[in-house]
C-alpha cells in the first residue's frame, strides 16, 4: 500500500502564513540539518496540505485540488512556494483567501 501523507492545521492562512513553510523547513533553530533523510520537496508538501487533507478526511471528491466542480478554496500568496527557496516559503505574503469560490480577504488582488 502506499503512503498518503496528510498535513493539515486550524491556524487561519491570514494569520500564519503559508502552512506549508512548516513542513518544508530542514534546519533547527540552530541552523543544523533536521532529520534531512525525511525532508520532503514544497511539491510533497503543498500535495501534502491539499490533497492529501482532503484524501485522510475523504472529501477528495469534492475537494483538495482547483478543477471543475471542486469546492474552491484556496489561498493567493505572494510569490510561487515552489519557485522560492523552502527557507522563504514561511514569509511570504497571504494576498487572498477564497473558501467556497466566495472571496474571505482580499488585499487588492482580485480585482
Amino acid at each position: 500500500m502506499r503512503s498518503r501523507p496528510a498535513r493539515r492545521t486550524s491556524w487561519t492562512c491570514a494569520a500564519r502564513p503559508c502552512c506549508p513553510g512548516s513542513t518544508t523547513r530542514r534546519r533547527t533553530s540552530s541552523g543544523a540539518p533536521f532529520n534531512p533523510d525525511e525532508a520532503v520537496t514544497v511539491e510533497q508538501a503543498l500535495r501534502a496540505w491539499t490533497w492529501g487533507s482532503a484524501y485522510a478526511s475523504r472529501q477528495d471528491h469534492v475537494k483538495g485540488s482547483i478543477a471543475p466542480g471542486m469546492l474552491a478554496d484556496l489561498v493567493v500568496l505572494s510569490e510561487d512556494p515552489t519557485a522560492v527557496s523552502p527557507g522563504r516559503i514561511a514569509g511570504l505574503e497571504v494576498l487572498a483567501t477564497i473558501t467556497g469560490g466566495q472571496p474571505r480577504y482580499d488585499a487588492g488582488v482580485l480585482g
